[in-house]
């Protein structure tokens, strides 16, 4: 292929996954709402991204509530995806909590979600890894939220509706049912190519990919109830991606039920006809296939003459169909209906064991009912039931499951164990480790016809080896080898013990001195053991104190302690003196900026003189591309001498409403040196590239959004060394990015010295 023919090959594909969601709509920031819309960044192995979070109006933690993750397609914004599906009006009326991940162009040009990637397909790695990882932050910061972890649901449309898909397949245990609107089925696409193919044709068939989609999960794997929407007229998504989605889930779902939910595509338990009122109301079906219990587990909405639209949605947002049903609405009802049910495992897994296995059941939550069989056969709620762990002495097929206190039931898990003829099982007093002196070992056996054999030299013991007739003491390192041979002539396999003979070392950290406050005492011993200690001055012994835990030392005192090992051995008396004096308490300096020094200067000259009257400080983009600093200057002189800081921070109010992009990046600030910026404290143009003694000193919270909001920013360590303590500390306010390249003004204002006195910046030092 000439290199014209694959351009326009790319071309036209990147042209289909930019239009995963429906051209020529207007984007819009979200929907005034009555609760709380807050921006985060998540950092972890797997990535990096931002996502919004929404708290509903009234909002309390006193109670669980539930947690929907919201998805947005190509070239949208979690703003725009919010305003569209109105799924934040939703949580005010319902109590939920909506989360909004957020793709951005660093990561892929349209801001889609990399759903055709194979690095972005599995557990554990990629977009699937950052999107559940910012679900578990949201989950479990207790501080803001109280999520119920039995109801969090993930949802999305187009690219968002295919990752959506990808998370039910490799997360199904966090989340309890997911939404797919307008998406593709797991895997349809491995490269773009494949892609652009995938949205007009479908992907591979849905009942391998349901397979994929089942070993993608692993031990994770559980039925995943699944609401779709499609329109028929969806000329970006064909429908025929729809049906894919429900058939490749069906047979997931199958797969991780073990047969117990075998649904026929072609066979829905019920179908329903509407049509939305008024006058442009769309018609649709829906078909729902239910389990043997009666219970919803996929629903499919197929609205007759939609493209590719969110259905219902608000014209406030982009790529919506007010015309069609409400899916913000039916989703949500679908996911109420399907908290997450118990799941239930075995320990250890099957396989094959000697003489005789115990196997322990485990449900989660622990309150659920486990319900067993060991004949191979399917189990029942008349089966036996689970009350304590049980012994199979012979090879058993064990089949298990767990009822929940609503009813709900886990999928039946299958274990196979092989048990071979009995084996003598030979056991040691004592395990090999290290030991501070000699140690005395025994061996025995759990049947009285064994012989035992060893060696004490490293080598494999025989027939032909030492038998054991009695305790053996080692003074010096020894490995130890043994097996036996019962009376039937059945051997045990060869173990090994080394036991390691070392001097004892004691350690405490910190070491005994003296120190300026109290200090918390950590003792180690280099090998198993216990150590015992006092406080007082007494000499320990094994009665006195075990230690535990790091010891709060507050006071003068002499700290005494011993060793002994697991064998007995006791280790020479250690002592450390520690001698406590009293820090100066910490105190707190604030300080208003100097109003005739703040202000603002800009990149060029040309661009305007440095303004230090106005009540308001700017940092941004002027309308030329070019960056504007703000410059704040405190008079730090009134710190005392010899005082040592112990930390600072800046804290800025913004002065008013006017439109801001929130696209330069985070706020930071540099501290210049000393002798402040260009060798002087005045406002001048050349503050705005002098040189800094410290850049970057730390990120401001998220960005203001209403007038005298407060921000704050804490010093980092390396900046706090030039705060002048003789004359004035000046700061430099500026975003990431000096410019947004829109040539239009982009500017954030904050109260300066010369505004309302109760909003001026702030510096705030605590010192001793």
């Amino acid at each position: 292929m000439n290199l014209r023919k694959k351009w326009f090959l790319w071309s036209v594909v990147w042209m289909m996954l930019l239009a995963l969601v429906v051209p020529g709509l207007t984007v819009q920031k979200a929907a005034a709402a009555a609760g709380v819309w807050e921006q985060f960044t998540y950092s972890g192995s797997a990535g990096s991204r931002p996502y919004f979070v929404y708290t509903p109006a009234n909002y309390s933690t006193a109670t669980a509530v539930p947690l929907i993750v919201m998805l947005h397609g190509c070239t949208q914004t979690p703003a725009d995806f919010a305003a569209g599906t109105q799924m934040n009006a939703l949580a005010d009326t319902n109590q939920f909590v909506v989360v909004y991940p957020q793709q951005t162009s660093t990561y892929n040009q349209n801001q889609c979600w990399n759903w055709y990637d194979p690095s972005h397909q599995s557990r554990g790695g990629g977009e699937p890894a950052i999107i559940a990882e910012i679900t578990k932050t949201v989950m479990n910061n207790s501080s803001k939220w109280k999520i119920d972890p039995s109801r969090i649901y993930v949802t999305g449309l187009s690219a968002g509706a295919a990752m959506s898909a990808i998370m039910g397949a490799t997360y199904p245990d966090l989340y309890a049912a997911i939404g797919v609107h307008s998406g593709l089925e797991y895997k349809s696409a491995t490269n773009q190519t494949d892609a652009f193919t995938a949205m007009r044709q479908g992907g591979p068939n849905p009942t391998t990919q349901g397979k994929a989609a089942y070993n993608a999960a692993g031990s994770a794997a559980r039925v995943v109830p699944t609401i779709i929407f499609q329109g028929t007229s969806d000329y970006t998504v064909y429908p025929v991606n729809g049906d894919q989605v429900i058939q490749q889930f069906m047979e997931t779902d199958r797969l991780a039920s073990n047969n117990a939910y075998n649904a026929s595509f072609n066979s829905p338990s019920k179908t329903t006809t509407g049509t939305v009122s008024g006058t442009s109301g769309k018609s649709y079906t829906t078909l729902q296939w239910n389990d043997n219990n009666g219970n919803v587990v996929e629903e499919y909405w197929k609205v007759n003459s939609m493209g590719h639209a969110w259905s219902g949605g608000s014209t406030n947002g982009s790529y919506t169909d007010n015309t069609g049903p409400n899916a913000s609405q039916a989703m949500y009802t679908f996911f109420m209906n399907h908290p997450q049910g118990p799941s239930v495992s075995a320990t250890p897994a099957g396989g094959t064991y000697n003489n005789s296995v115990q196997v322990t059941l485990t449900a989660t939550p622990a309150s659920a009912s486990i319900y067993y069989t060991t004949d191979g056969s399917t189990p029942t709620t008349a089966s036996t039931k689970y009350a304590s762990p049980f012994t199979l002495s012979q090879s058993a097929t064990v089949n298990f499951f767990a009822v929940d206190s609503t009813g709900k039931k886990s999928a039946v898990q299958t274990q196979v164990y092989t048990v071979n003829t009995p084996a003598p099982v030979i056991t040691p007093s004592l395990a090999g480790n290290t030991f501070g002196g000699p140690v005395t070992v025994t061996l025995s056996s759990n049947d009285p016809t064994t012989t035992i054999y060893y060696t004490t030299n490293g080598s494999t013991p025989t027939t032909d080896s030492a038998k054991y007739s009695g305790a053996l003491t080692f003074s010096a390192t020894t490995v130890l080898k043994y097996y036996g041979v019962n009376g039937s002539g059945y051997s045990s396999q060869v173990q090994t013990q080394t036991y390691t003979i070392s001097p004892f070392s004691l350690t405490a950290n910190p070491a005994g001195g003296t120190y300026a406050g109290a200090q918390s005492v950590s003792l180690a011993m280099n090998m198993p053991g216990s150590i015992y200690y006092t406080t007082d001055g007494s000499t320990p012994t094994t009665a006195s104190t075990k230690y535990s835990g790091p010891i709060s030392v507050t006071t003068t005192q002499t700290l005494k302690y011993i060793g002994v090992d697991s064998a007995g051995n006791q280790s020479s008396l250690q002592t450390q003196a520690y001698t406590i004096t009293t820090p100066p308490p910490v105190q707190t300096l604030t300080l208003k900026s100097i109003a005739a020094e703040d202000g603002y200067v800009y990149q060029y000259s040309t661009d305007g003189i440095p303004n230090s009257t106005n009540p308001y400080i700017e940092v941004g983009s002027t309308s030329l591309n070019h960056g504007e600093d703000g410059i704040l200057s405190f008079d730090t002189s009134t710190l005392p001498a010899g005082a040592t800081i112990v930390s600072a921070s800046l804290t800025l109010y913004r002065y008013d409403a006017t439109v801001f992009n929130y696209d330069l990046g985070p706020l930071t600030a540099d501290i210049a040196p000393t002798s402040g910026f260009n060798a002087n404290y005045a406002l001048e143009s050349a503050d705005y590239g002098a040189a800094a003694a410290v850049t970057n000193i730390g990120n401001f919270d998220a960005l203001p959004t209403a007038q005298y909001q407060a921000i704050s920013d804490s010093i980092s360590t390396s900046a706090l060394a030039y705060v002048n303590r003789t004359g004035k500390t000046q700061f430099r306010l500026h975003f990431q990015k000096p410019t947004n390249n829109a040539y239009m003004i982009d500017v954030l204002r904050f109260v300066s010295g010369n505004g309302t006195a109760a909003y001026a910046p702030t510096l705030t030092i605590t010192y001793q």
